[in-house]
């Protein structure tokens, strides 16, 4: 419901009742995100961990903060772990294939791992998620391929995006980024 204030409370109270209790950490630093309270998220991901979490999901979603923050090392590392843990985690694979395809550092975009990543992780949703949990399966290969310099494929995936979820500008933007030959860009503040 996005009451992340009642949550955030309801959460320290689960952890205050049982200290060790690793889901509760996890949630609650899913919930400081929510307020894009960055660093309070990834310590309650980090207690989650240290208290034995092997969650994909917190390894993702403390990767998540980190990228959100500009702490791009640090985000691919969570992304590794988790794929590491889950070797066809799609969204870890899509999440590291954005930071590659991406990333307006460019000591962090790479093309032909972006695409990659992006194409395991859209062979994993047959091709056809467009949100998953963020941007799109097809979209995010799009911005692979842009990064690699083959807008063609870039302009052909952008589209099959946009057939799956219409409504979208932002995914309209990006495809006249692709026909005009320039790659898509996304800096850190984003959940």
């Amino acid at each position: 419901m996005s009451d992340y204030d009642m949550a955030i409370a309801d959460y320290g109270e689960a952890i205050r009742l049982v200290p060790k209790f690793a889901a509760a950490y996890h949630n609650r630093g899913t919930a400081w995100r929510g307020k894009f309270e960055f660093d309070k998220s990834i310590a309650d991901y980090d207690e989650a961990i240290r208290l034995g979490s092997k969650d994909v999901l917190t390894y993702i979603c403390r990767g998540a903060s980190w990228e959100a923050k500009g702490g791009f090392d640090q985000a691919l590392s969570d992304y590794d772990e988790a794929i590491l843990i889950d070797p066809k985690s799609k969204v870890a694979h899509k999440k590291r294939a954005w930071i590659h395809a991406t990333c307006t550092d460019d000591r962090y975009r790479d093309g032909a791992k972006a695409v990659e990543d992006a194409t395991k992780a859209c062979y994993w949703t047959n091709w056809k998620s467009p949100y998953s949990p963020d941007p799109d399966c097809p979209g995010t290969l799009a911005a692979a391929y842009a990064e690699a310099g083959q807008f063609d494929k870039a302009v052909e995936w952008q589209e099959k995006a946009i057939d799956l979820a219409r409504d979208n500008d932002d995914f309209k933007t990006r495809l006249k980024l692709y026909q005009a030959g320039k790659p898509y860009r996304e800096g850190p503040g984003k959940k």
